[in-house]
């Protein structure tokens, strides 16, 4: 058995453009509405955390090293330097 792959990605394609709903519309008057495309909903999660990405990259990134940091010191039982307060 050969796996078609064309035949894949259109499925996918079809999926991720999800049903298409004609416009409600009288076809025959004067003014040309075009349908939209309704996307499932795990799309539009993935769409949605796809453009949070985009904006907060670099928070995301600074936050994940962070964690990882502190968390590595904490497993290997170094304490986490803090600042000296100074009493005036």
């Amino acid at each position: 058995m050969v796996f078609d792959t064309s035949e894949f990605k259109s499925k996918i394609k079809a999926w991720w453009r999800g049903r298409y709903i004609p416009p409600h519309d009288d076809p025959n008057g004067p003014i040309f509405l075009m349908g939209s495309d309704e996307r499932p909903l795990i799309v539009e999660g993935l769409c949605w955390l796809g453009q949070f990405w985009l904006i907060h990259w670099q928070w995301i990134i600074a936050t994940a090293l962070d964690y990882w940091n502190c968390c590595g010191r904490l497993k290997s039982g170094q304490r986490m330097e803090t600042r000296r307060r100074y009493d005036f």
